[in-house]
Order: C-alpha cells, then sequence, then structure tokens
C-alpha cells in the first residue's frame, strides 16, 4: 500500500500503480492436491478390485527395469585377462579330478564274495574260527519296561485303560504258567 493525503481526493490518484510492490500470491494447495488425490482413490480402487495377473505384471516390470539398465548400465573392462583363463584352468582340473574319481570300478553287489587263491585258510572247529560261538540258544531281549506316566495320553483317558489291559494280560500271563 501507499499513503493518501487527507481530504484531497484529485490528488490521490487512486488508480496509479507507481511506486506499488508487486506481491506473490500462491496457488491454492487445493488445485494440485484434489487432482493427485482424486488418482490415488482410482489407484487404490483398481488395484483393490481388478484381478491382476502378477506373473505378467512381473514380466512387464523386469522387461521396463532392462530397458532403464540398457541406457543407465555400463559394462566394466575386464582389469585382468590371465584371471579368467586360470579360473577355467582351475575349472578344467577340478573337472578331471571328478571324472577319475567316478572311474574308479565299485564291487558288483550280485556277485559272490571268493577268496583269491593262495590266501590263508583256517581249519578247525567253528566255535574256535568265530571267536568262541556256542551252540547255546540266544537269550531273548529283556522286556521293554516304560514309566507309567509317559504311556498313552497325559490326562488318562485310552492311554489309562490299555495300560490296565496290559496290565491284566500279564497277570493272567503270570497266572497260566503257575
Amino acid at each position: 500500500g501507499r499513503m493518501l493525503p487527507a481530504f484531497d481526493a484529485s490528488a490521490a490518484d487512486v488508480f496509479t500503480r507507481v511506486g506499488v510492490k508487486q506481491t506473490a500470491s500462491p496457488l491454492p494447495v487445493w488445485d494440485l492436491l484434489l487432482p493427485f488425490l482424486l488418482g490415488l482413490l482410482l489407484l487404490d480402487v483398481a488395484i483393490r478390485r481388478i484381478a491382476w495377473d502378477w506373473a505378467s505384471m512381473k514380466r512387464i516390470a523386469t522387461a521396463g527395469a532392462d530397458y532403464v539398465r540398457g541406457f543407465t548400465v555400463t559394462t566394466r573392462k575386464v582389469e585382468n585377462p590371465g584371471l579368467f583363463d586360470q579360473l577355467k584352468q582351475t575349472r578344467d582340473e577340478m573337472t578331471q579330478k571328478t571324472t577319475e574319481k567316478a572311474a574308479t570300478p565299485k564291487p558288483d553287489p550280485s556277485r559272490k564274495f571268493e577268496a583269491k587263491p593262495g590266501a590263508a585258510v583256517t581249519e578247525g572247529d567253528i566255535t574256535q574260527v568265530m571267536g568262541g560261538a556256542t551252540d547255546k540258544p540266544v537269550p531273548s531281549a529283556p522286556k521293554e519296561v516304560k514309566p507309567k506316566g509317559l504311556q498313552g495320553d497325559a490326562g488318562g483317558g485310552m492311554g489309562s485303560l490299555l495300560e490296565a489291559k496290559r496290565r491284566a494280560r500279564e497277570r493272567m500271563e503270570k497266572k497260566d504258567e503257575e
């Protein structure tokens, strides 16, 4: 603004712009924000309602990324050309070692073992040759004893019924033996 002389309308020259500073008038935020929010709303509805084929979307995104990388990524020049020759030589040596290892013959499991001629033959009683084997019958394995709390389900039910049935069967077998 500017100062106007009091009680002198003709000298005031109200409509001149001399001496008036230009002020900045920013645009209202809603002029830019409203279309942006409307676009976000449509995008949200599209994402939630449209059945997207994610595999094709991934292919499109990958193709786009490759297209951009074609302009931005530069290939690095080889700093040590002999390095690749050394790596190739090492790989070839390891491949050769593994093929030699695989070429060693494995015994045929269907063939019967036959001792080579001239091998030492041990003669004598089989009990002495086999380390003291005898004709006595092999003892049966001991019965497995489980603690009572670990059998069946913890709260009783079928586990406790099965345990009671087992104990009754053992008592009946003992009576039959006597």
